[in-house]
C-alpha cells in the first residue's frame, strides 16, 4: 500500500507519495476548493474511478487542502458527513422548494436522500464543505422525514433524523369557527361579532391605536419559517392593522400598539402603503413602495413568508373568499422588519370604532 504523507507547508505539493500510479493521478489540472481541518485519527480515503488507492490517518495538527477534478477522475477525500442543521425543512404536502443543509464533510460528490417514497430531491447544489442546498419536492404523506447525505459508502448516520416536516396548513375560517375556540385576548372595551359570510369584526366605542386582539389558540415558532396569511374584506373606509404579534404581548398594557406588534399591515381607509411593528427590538415601519387600493366587498390576503422576518417576501393578493388558493397578486416587497420574538400568534389592531371590516380567516 502506498504511504501518503500530509504536507501543510507547500501550496502546490500538498500530498507527498510513493508510487507511480498516484503521481499519474495528480498529474491532471487540479482545482483547489477549500481548507479542511480533520480530527485526530480520521482516516482519509483517496479514490480513483471508485477504486481505493490508499488511506492515511491524520495526525493531531495536520491541515490539508481538498482537491477536485472537473472530469471526475479524482474523487477527492471521502469523509463521514454530519448534519448539524436544516433550514427551511417545513413543508406542506406536494410543495417544491429549496432548503439549506448545514454540517461538515460535504463534497461536490455528496448525494442527498430524503426518506419517504414520494419525496424527491430534484437538484443538489454544493456550496461548501459545510453547506449544501437541495431543491426538494415532497409528497402527500404528512409526518417527519430523515435527511441522509452519502459520501460513497459513508453516510450521515442519524444526524439528519426527523429534519423534514410535512404538514398541511392550519386553516382557521373565522366565518364558521366558534368564537370561544379562538382563545381571544382583547383589550378591555373591544367587542366582537361574527358574520357567516364575511368573518369577524372588532369594534369599540372610541378610536384608539392602544389596543389589540390576540388569537392565542393558534401559535407557531418563528424558526419554523412558515408562511402566514390573513384574509380580510372591508365594507366602508376604515383604519385597522392585521398581522403577527408576540405570544407574550399584554393587550391591556399597550401604548402605540402598531409598534408593539411583530409585523402588521396598515389598512389606511381604503389602501395599504406601509407596514408597522418591531416588537421589543425597535419602533419599525416600512413603506411597501406602492399604494395598494382595496375595493369594497372584495376579499384580499396579506402573505408574510418566513413570518415576515428580515429579508423575507411579503405580498398582497386579491383572493376568492371560497378558495383561498385562487388568488391574484397585486404587489410584493421585501421585509426589513427586525422583530425577533420566538413564539408568534395572529394579531389584530382594531383602531376604528365603526368596525366596518372583517377578518375572514388566516392560514399558516
Amino acid at each position: 500500500m502506498n504511504y501518503i504523507k500530509i504536507d501543510t507547508n507547500r501550496n502546490n505539493s500538498i500530498i507527498n507519495i510513493s508510487g507511480a500510479e498516484f503521481v499519474n493521478l495528480l498529474a491532471h489540472e487540479i482545482q483547489v476548493e477549500t481548507n479542511y481541518d480533520f480530527p485526530t485519527g480520521q482516516k482519509l480515503f483517496f479514490y480513483r474511478w471508485n477504486s481505493t488507492i490508499s488511506e492515511v490517518e491524520v495526525n493531531s495538527e495536520d491541515t490539508i487542502k481538498m482537491f477536485y477534478e472537473e472530469n471526475g477522475s479524482l474523487g477527492g477525500l471521502d469523509l463521514e458527513p454530519h448534519i448539524e442543521n436544516v433550514i427551511g425543512g417545513d413543508f406542506i404536502p406536494l410543495l417544491t422548494k429549496e432548503i439549506l443543509i448545514e454540517g461538515i464533510n460535504f463534497s461536490p460528490f455528496s448525494q442527498v436522500e430524503i426518506s419517504g417514497e414520494d419525496n424527491f430531491v430534484n437538484t443538489i447544489y454544493f456550496d461548501s464543505p459545510k453547506k449544501i442546498r437541495i431543491n426538494l419536492t415532497v409528497g402527500n404523506n404528512e409526518g417527519l422525514f430523515n435527511v441522509i447525505i452519502r459520501n460513497s459508502d459513508l453516510h450521515s448516520q442519524d444526524s439528519g433524523y426527523n429534519k423534514i416536516s410535512i404538514k398541511a396548513k392550519n386553516v382557521i375560517d373565522l366565518r364558521t369557527t366558534p368564537i370561544e375556540d379562538l382563545g381571544l385576548e382583547m383589550t378591555n372595551g373591544i367587542n366582537v361579532e361574527q358574520d357567516s359570510e364575511k368573518g369577524l369584526r372588532f369594534y369599540s366605542n372610541t378610536s384608539s391605536w392602544n389596543r389589540g386582539v390576540k388569537f392565542t389558540s393558534y401559535f407557531w415558532n418563528r424558526n419554523d419559517e412558515i408562511t402566514f396569511e390573513i384574509i380580510f374584506t372591508r365594507v366602508n373606509d376604515v383604519n385597522f392593522m392585521a398581522g403577527i404579534g408576540s405570544s407574550s404581548l399584554n393587550v391591556n398594557t399597550l401604548n402605540s400598539a402598531y409598534y408593539k406588534q411583530e409585523i402588521g399591515m396598515y389598512h389606511n381607509n381604503n389602501k395599504l402603503s406601509s407596514m408597522y411593528g418591531g416588537g421589543d427590538v425597535s419602533n419599525w415601519s416600512q413603506g411597501v413602495g406602492s399604494n395598494v387600493i382595496f375595493d369594497r366587498d372584495k376579499y384580499y390576503k396579506i402573505k408574510l413568508e418566513n413570518s415576515g422576518n428580515y429579508g423575507s417576501r411579503c405580498s398582497i393578493l386579491e383572493v376568492n373568499p371560497n378558495d383561498w388558493d385562487d388568488e391574484t397578486e397585486m404587489h410584493s416587497w421585501t421585509s426589513t422588519c427586525p422583530a425577533d420574538d420566538l413564539i408568534l400568534v395572529p394579531f389584530i389592531i382594531p383602531q376604528a370604532s365603526s368596525g366596518s371590516y372583517y377578518i375572514t380567516g388566516f392560514r399558516y
